[in-house]
This record gives C-alpha cells, sequence and structure tokens, in this order.
C-alpha cells in the first residue's frame, strides 16, 4: 500500500469507531501517557489540538495546564507551522481548516528554551506509524519543516494513535522525522 492508500485506510477505520470505543481508547492512551515517567518529568508539553475522528488531546492540554505545565499548540500561518503557548483554551479560533489554534495576538510564540536540560514533550498527530518510529501524516510536511529547525534532541516526539493505525513497517523518505515513543491504548512503546 502507499501513503495515500494507508491514509484512507485509516481513516475510514477510525471513522467506524463508535463513541464508546472512542472514549475507551482515548482514556487508556491518556492514562499511559500521564503516568508515564516521561511525562511526569517533562515541564513543557506540545501538542495538537485533536480534530475529527483523532486521539482525544484535551483532556491531555487541560491536565497538562492543570500540572502547571507550559503548553504549546501549532498555528499553520502560510507555508509553515509555529507553536504558541496555550494560556486558555477559550483563547483558541479556528483555522480555514476548522482546527482550533492559539491566536497570535494572545500568545507567545516558542523560539528556543534557554534550558537545554528542560524536557520538551512533542505529543503529534499522524495517521499510521510504524514500530520503527517512522509516521505518516496527513501529508502538508508541517512537522518534519518545523522540527527540521531545531536540533533532533530537542524535543522527545511522542505519538498518539489507535492500535490499529501501528504497522510492522512504512515506507519513509530522508527528510521524514522518526518518532521516540508510541502511546497506544494497549502499549507504551519507546523507539530504541
Amino acid at each position: 500500500m502507499n501513503k495515500d492508500d494507508i491514509r484512507k485506510n485509516i481513516l475510514k477505520e477510525r471513522s467506524l469507531l463508535s463513541e464508546s470505543q472512542r472514549r475507551e481508547f482515548n482514556q487508556a492512551i491518556y492514562q499511559r501517557l500521564i503516568n508515564s515517567d516521561l511525562y511526569q518529568k517533562s515541564k513543557i508539553i506540545f501538542a495538537f489540538a485533536s480534530f475529527g475522528s483523532e486521539v482525544d488531546t484535551w483532556t491531555i492540554l487541560d491536565h497538562a495546564m492543570h500540572e502547571g505545565k507550559r503548553v504549546y499548540l501549532p498555528r499553520v500561518e502560510g507555508k509553515i507551522m509555529n507553536f504558541y503557548e496555550l494560556k486558555d483554551i477559550q483563547s483558541l479560533e479556528p483555522s480555514k481548516f476548522g482546527i482550533l489554534e492559539p491566536k497570535t495576538e494572545e500568545a507567545n510564540r516558542y523560539l528556543v528554551e534557554t534550558d537545554p536540560n528542560q524536557i520538551k514533550v512533542m505529543i503529534m498527530p499522524g495517521l499510521a506509524f510504524d514500530t520503527k518510529g517512522n509516521r505518516i501524516g496527513y501529508g502538508a510536511g508541517y512537522y518534519d519543516k518545523y522540527l527540521n529547525s531545531f536540533p533532533k534532541d530537542h524535543f522527545i516526539k511522542a505519538a498518539i494513535a489507535y492500535d490499529f493505525q501501528i504497522f510492522d513497517y512504512l515506507v519513509s523518505d530522508p527528510y521524514d522525522i522518526p518518532v521516540d515513543i508510541i502511546i497506544t491504548p494497549s502499549k507504551y512503546l519507546p523507539i530504541k
């Protein structure tokens, strides 16, 4: 299967989940993430505003903010993406695609963390992942472009996904940036 076929199949499979299955899977992913050492030790969380049939990030965002972590969400600006600090969920606005994004006039853009020892977790969206950390996103390459502007180990890149989104092997391109950890309802999988 090529990337487009995988995207179509995963989108279809995600849309077929019942509300009760989605709630159960999302709760398991949430618990697995927030109870991990990685999350517990991090003070800065980069995430995304879940949309449509994606794994729910709203409980994660809410928990991180209540824990006093700094939370950043992406905003697409032309052909690039930047992350802005989230102070209040009410300060988000819909993009042209309907995805909620920070309002730039109300948020600070992330530049570079001055403390290199600060753990920065990037919770990444995607449609498919493999056990080597390769990722198939939605096709625009925003995350690959953004991450390529930082040193390789600047972020710990974590994928949250349903179990059926995990494959044994995916073909990746040289510019594709793999994730470091995959979290599903049944697994916490560090990539070696």
